[in-house]
């Protein structure tokens, strides 16, 4: 696709850069989390995503969509 975020293709990636990406946001948005991928794949670890919930939790003027 072009896009660095995709260079590995269908293998698990985890972009930890994107993670506080909402907190920055202060105007309330819907996010869709993790659209093209799956939060609870069996390679993605635990702590990544105790991470992605701590930041939905935090960033509560957000919508997210899991």
């Amino acid at each position: 696709m072009g896009q660095p975020n995709y260079k590995n293709g269908f293998k698990v990636s985890l972009h930890d850069k994107a993670i506080e990406l909402p907190l920055r946001w202060k105007k309330s948005q819907t996010i869709f989390v993790n659209s093209m991928s799956d939060l609870f794949h069996e390679d993605v670890p635990e702590d990544f995503i105790r991470r992605v919930f701590d930041v939905m939790r935090r960033a509560s003027w957000h919508t997210f969509q899991i």
